[in-house]
């Protein structure tokens, strides 16, 4: 049954359990099925594409959707768009995506890019704990200062660390920083190496340290090295530089397979 008010607002409504209103036509054209007006100007349309899909779309000049067999298609001026319809905007942003197809949300391809290896695939942040070794003797790690953060962005990480040692014990030969979040990757383009390499400064060391100095990844493992750049030998003779109460801060970017 329907009814209208006195300010001609229709209303349709039913008791039983089917639909209060059905609409269509009965011939296989597409097109819409409901035409919106608001004072006589279509504002937009409801209707069929492909035979069996919704469509749900504005005017001519307003984005739509149109709704296929698990897919959702852009849809504008009564067809499928490519590259033309954003979601959301700047000052209206929807809060979050929730993607799972493995193959659909293997990442992002920026552009008219379709090669699998350019894939943006993965971004996140967090944080490392460390610790030390040396060639010979030891140098603990302060376990308040023992935590360093990260951010990798595809299968580039970058590491920032402030690492405190509270104690040593006749440390000598090399001194290593244990516990990369990330394995480093070995690359056939530089001799099968990694080639990851970070800035480092070190107070209150117990010996003058010659500078330059860096740190280093080490082969494909999760450990850095403390060097001496620029010496004739590996320069990693810098343990015995390290004293209780030292503080090393370091940052380092280098490639991971992960």
């Amino acid at each position: 049954m329907g009814w209208y008010d006195t300010d001609l607002h229709a209303e349709i409504a039913t008791t039983s359990d089917r639909s209060a209103l059905e609409v269509g036509k009965n011939n296989a054209a597409d097109g819409a099925l409901i035409t919106l007006r608001k004072q006589g100007a279509v504002v937009g349309s409801i209707g069929v594409d492909n035979s069996d899909n919704i469509v749900i779309e504005g005017n001519s000049s307003h984005s739509g959707l149109q709704f296929a067999t698990n897919l959702i298609y852009p849809h504008k001026n009564g067809a499928i768009v490519d590259n033309t319809i954003a979601l959301g905007g700047p000052s209206y942003r929807f809060t979050t995506l929730s993607l799972s197809d493995t193959v659909t949300t293997a990442g992002v391809l920026f552009g008219s890019d379709t090669a699998a290896a350019n894939t943006l695939d993965d971004y996140e942040e967090g944080t490392a704990t460390f610790t030390f070794t040396c060639g010979s003797g030891t140098a603990t790690i302060d376990s308040s200062n023992d935590q360093g953060s990260y951010v990798k962005i595809g299968k580039i990480c970058h590491v920032q660390a402030r690492l405190g040692i509270s104690s040593v014990s006749s440390p000598s030969s090399t001194f290593t920083i244990n516990g990369l979040p990330y394995a480093g990757a070995a690359s056939s383009i530089h001799d099968g190496e990694t080639t990851g390499v970070g800035t480092c400064y070190i107070e209150n060391a117990g010996t003058a340290i010659s500078s330059p100095f860096v740190f280093k990844t080490n082969g494909t493992g999760t450990t850095l090295l403390l060097r001496n750049s620029g010496t004739t030998s590996t320069g990693g003779s810098l343990a015995g530089s390290i004293d209780a109460d030292t503080k090393i801060m370091f940052q380092i970017t280098y490639r991971t397979n992960a």
